[in-house]
């Protein structure tokens, strides 16, 4: 969705051109900067040169930023996809007490002693993960909000310039869709991590034995709370994405009236 909205947004210049073969003017139709940029230099006679330095800047700063949100997804699904591989191994243990025989028992411990280890194992790559991207997580909101109210702004006052009011607004669909990406992430490894306390409770545990059902609750009790991906006091989730929104939209609506 972001590619689709940048490659959009970089065909705007082109909007001229096109329409000059679809329906033609008796007069030459305004070319059109991807962005307004000031080089002070004549921008009429130099306009392909500015044009490409405007797409070589705008592509060296979104191509890093889709790769980072690549990996930033794949580490994610990799913790959920850790955490079902996890959740699924707990369940199989109910076929191991299915029968109370100290054989069967012996096998059951063995394999909740395991669990307990890869689930703590999954729990310091999760922190590995947020202290990673915390940081950056937390300028990228700030920047995101600022930009979605002055977005709004532009979009207000631009209103009727059809280049212009497109541009702006395919800018700000694109603010929210990356807010909305990092949000859905945080929330589904939420999900995934509460998961685990359903499975335990799935496993049978009461044929187990003391020392056996003592890890599993130790396992329980840990994944009672969710994990919870952060940026610093933000917590990336669908309830603070809608609250992000609001916030933006309350911003905006100053900067409406104080225009």
């Amino acid at each position: 969705m972001c590619t689709t909205t940048i490659i959009c947004y970089l065909l705007f210049p082109f909007t001229p051109f096109f329409l000059d073969l679809i329906r033609p003017l008796n007069e030459t139709r305004p070319r059109q900067l991807i962005y307004m940029v000031e080089f002070f230099i004549d921008e009429d006679k130099y306009f392909y040169e500015i044009q490409i330095h405007s797409y070589a800047t705008t592509l060296i700063g979104f191509i890093p930023l889709i790769s980072i949100d690549t990996f930033y997804a794949a580490s994610v699904q990799h913790a959920c996809g850790m955490f079902a591989v996890l959740g699924h191994r707990l369940r199989r243990i109910n076929r191991a007490m299915s029968k109370l025989k100290k054989k069967s028992d012996e096998h059951a411990y063995r394999e909740i002693v395991s669990c307990a280890i890869q689930h703590d194992k999954i729990l310091q790559y999760c922190d590995n993960l947020n202290d990673t991207y915390t940081d950056s997580f937390f300028y990228i909101m700030g920047c995101n909000m600022i930009s979605l109210s002055f977005c709004g702004v532009l979009l207000i006052l631009m209103w009727g310039r059809i280049y212009d009011t497109l541009r702006n607004g395919i800018f700000m669909f694109a603010q929210i869709f990356h807010l909305f990406y990092y949000s859905f992430q945080g929330q589904v490894l939420s999900d995934q991590s509460l998961m685990i306390s359903d499975c335990v409770y799935d496993s049978g545990w009461y044929t187990a034995s003391l020392r056996t059902r003592k890890i599993m609750t130790m396992v329980s009790m840990r994944s009672l709370k969710p994990f919870l991906l952060t940026a610093k006091v933000y917590v990336m989730s669908l309830p603070n994405f809608t609250m992000v929104i609001k916030t933006s939209m309350s911003y905006f609506t100053v900067l409406k009236s104080a225009r």
